[in-house]
């Protein structure tokens, strides 16, 4: 199955105090849909970095990405905002709400046809995402989680086939973590491919697959399914090892 977000070859540097620091080193990544990816390190490794290059927020020095099969390299900056409204949703930790709209003016603001479609389509993600009540609240007035859900009921505002996430449970309690993981985990069970930066263990455990970067370049982990057989068998007392 061909990726629908790839990374070939990604670099990424910047100058501090006249000295060139390599953030990114020659990345390859391949994000499929109906997969759950997460991307980890410790701070300052350059996972948010990595994941604006792919939200084609930021360019890449080196390398090119490839969204649902079009090559970004080069692409004029009116091009790029029209694939990231047409195939991103992004979420990130500070939820980015306008404070003065409504719950429900916040998820239909990037919608791209019809305002009365947009709104009608905005009611239904909030309901979706358990806030049908909470649409003519502004965010002022709703918690972390319930603002974390606004957020992500707008990044799918355009049906986009690629979520792309920065800490999102960052600033979350246990069970607001749980309701929006339930929700990424849904998302990649219709086919969309769903990339999460992330500290978090239990983000970690919900993945498919786990790349970390270390020193500018990535490694990958097993997938969730490897690494839970693998601690399994690790852990029964039973389980023998064959010389």
């Amino acid at each position: 199955m061909s990726a629908l977000l790839k990374a070939v070859g990604v670099g990424k540097s910047y100058s501090l105090r006249g000295k060139r620091v390599d953030v990114l080193r020659d990345v390859d990544l391949a994000v499929h849909g109906g997969e759950i990816t997460a991307l980890v390190g410790h701070s300052g490794s350059g996972k948010s970095t990595l994941l604006h290059i792919l939200g084609l927020l930021t360019p890449p020095d080196q390398g090119q990405v490839l969204l649902d099969g079009t090559d970004t390299t080069g692409s004029p900056d009116a091009a790029l905002a029209d694939l990231r409204r047409a195939k991103l949703g992004f979420v990130f930790q500070s939820y980015n709400l306008l404070p003065q709209h409504s719950a429900l003016r916040n998820v239909a603001l990037p919608f791209t046809g019809r305002h009365r479609e947009g709104e009608a389509r905005a009611r239904d993600l909030l309901a979706r995402v358990g806030l049908a009540e909470r649409a003519d609240h502004q965010p002022g007035e709703l918690s972390g989680g319930e603002q974390q859900r606004v957020a992500l009921a707008r990044a799918l505002i355009n049906d986009p086939p690629v979520v792309l996430a920065d800490e999102p449970t960052g600033n979350l309690d246990t069970d607001s973590e749980r309701l929006l993981l339930d929700l990424f985990r849904e998302l990649a069970d219709e086919g969309r491919a769903v990339v999460l930066v992330t500290h978090n263990q239990t983000v970690c455990d919900l993945a498919d697959t786990v790349h970390r970067l270390e020193d500018g370049r990535l490694a990958t982990q097993a997938p969730a399914t490897e690494r839970r057989e693998s601690t399994a068998t690790a852990q029964d007392p039973e389980t023998e090892t064959t010389p």
